[in-house]
């Protein structure tokens, strides 16, 4: 099957003939083709509104929206590279980033400490105000099962938003879902089966599992990190995780069996031995929750940004946990041992010039075989392999090759895999800003990526047939 007829299926939604390996000829093949597409938004000038602070496609990839450092939203055809509109003061201070609740209606937040629902057809007025954060508001999340908004500050807070019942005065009143202290970032899941949480604790990602709106106040309280010199542990509702980063997880390879289960995840533990302070700035999440993506800041003796994957993916003893199922690999497929949640699986490093005052966002991409992760004034897009193999192949292949050495040890081994990080493969580079690239984005429907800058330019890099 030729690349075009390839394309063609895929277009009208047809999956891959079996037997026809995409994996390894198609997408390797045209995802390393991306080029910088002209149009009104290609060349050198910006949108006027200085940074591109979040950058979302709608669902069906019609559109691309972009939230402006000068409290402004504009709204693009990915396929011109066109403006469609522009609306200026949606709030007033920075506008963070972009949620699309359908093909509609979407989310703005701001460091005004409100939350804007806006439709696409009529940009003049909001649909809903929402108030309720006291300190600026940097990501809000679409939950899918609760079909509410998940909203997060620098308040420490983690609020409820029911948009579709407002209160008889017209207003919304938000639930108190969690406190954090030090809350940076929130990330749901696609599912809405898990919450991800940043904090500027000594634990650099807090994993909620199995979610429960209903529960989670009373099963979890308010978490904070507590002790001093070294020592520290993450509590939470009279429990305590202590933080160690030379932890290898084990209690993490074992079945999640309660509601708004807690867990602690850590950078990839790089080769620097002394102390260090980690800024995780972003999260993604794999598309199907098998992984999640962390782009962060290591601050030693110099400044280190790293892109890392974990997994998040549990299988015990041929059942599954969740939704994620374990493909048929090797003959060790009835005894296959789990490999702990929040184990780093990959990893890529560069050199950090710039300062850590800007979050740079990170994205999967629609099929999970991609990250995207802002580098310099471009971005770097990765694959797990040379082959742009999906998750569950990657992993499912370097678990064979682990349980292949572990048959020819005769020492007593754990009860889960531990695998050894592996380098992220760089499939392309894709450069044309003049400054910091700070939000990336992929199309849901086409091969295309998009990024933003800090001073105001949008770039959406697509491939060649």
């Amino acid at each position: 099957m030729s690349v075009h007829s390839w394309i063609k299926r895929r277009e009208i939604g047809h999956r891959s003939v079996r037997n026809v390996d995409d994996t390894f000829s198609m997408q390797r093949q045209i995802w390393r083709t991306l080029y910088r597409k002209n149009g009104e938004i290609g060349g050198n000038s910006d949108v006027g509104y200085r940074g591109i602070f979040g950058l979302k496609y709608s669902p069906d990839g019609s559109l691309l929206v972009a939230a402006c450092e000068n409290d402004a939203i504009v709204v693009i055809d990915p396929l011109t590279s066109k403006i469609i509109k522009k609306q200026e003061h949606v709030h007033t201070k920075r506008c963070n980033t972009i949620t699309f609740i359908d093909n509609q209606l979407f989310s703005t937040c701001s460091d005004d400490s409100n939350i804007s629902v806006w439709d696409i057809r009529n940009l003049r007025e909001e649909v809903h105000h929402l108030k309720g954060h006291t300190g600026w508001v940097k990501n809000v999340e679409f939950h899918k099962p609760s079909k509410s908004l998940v909203s997060s500050s620098f308040d420490d807070q983690i609020l409820l938003w029911d948009i579709d019942n407002p209160s008889p005065y017209g207003q919304h009143e938000p639930k108190l879902l969690l406190k954090c202290a030090n809350l940076m970032r929130m990330r749901l899941s696609p599912d809405g089966s898990s919450m991800y949480l940043s904090s500027m604790q000594t634990a650099d990602l807090i994993a909620i599992h199995n979610l429960n709106f209903e529960t989670i106040r009373d099963d979890l309280r308010d978490i904070r990190c507590q002790g001093q010199y070294g020592d520290h542990s993450v509590v939470f509702n009279n429990h305590e995780i202590k933080v160690d980063r030379s932890d290898k997880l084990e209690n993490q390879s074992k079945p999640v069996d309660r509601e708004n289960h807690l867990e602690l995840y850590y950078g990839y533990n790089a080769d620097e031995r002394g102390p260090c302070t980690v800024f995780c700035q972003s999260i993604d999440v794999h598309p199907e929750n098998l992984s999640i993506a962390l782009r962060y800041d290591r601050l030693t003796s110099n400044v280190m940004k790293y892109t890392s994957v974990h997994n998040t993916w549990s299988f015990y003893n041929g059942r599954q946990q969740g939704n994620n199922a374990w493909a048929p690999h090797t003959i060790h497929d009835e005894h296959h041992l789990p490999i702990p949640r929040g184990l780093a699986t990959n990893f890529a490093k560069e050199d950090g010039s710039e300062n850590v005052e800007y979050i740079q966002e990170i994205c999967y991409s629609p099929c999970g075989r991609l990250i995207a992760s802002p580098f310099g004034y471009g971005i770097r897009v990765m694959a797990l392999d040379s082959s742009i193999s999906d998750y569950r192949s990657h992993i499912s292949s370097r678990v064979s090759e682990r349980h292949q050495w572990d048959d020819a040890s005769d020492k007593v081994l754990p009860s889960y895999v531990d695998v050894e990080p592996q380098q992220l493969h760089d499939v392309a580079y894709c450069f044309g800003h003049r400054s910091m690239v700070l939000s990336t984005c992929f199309s849901p429907t086409h091969m295309q990526v998009a990024s933003g800058s800090k001073n105001g330019q949008i770039i959406i890099h697509e491939t060649v047939l």
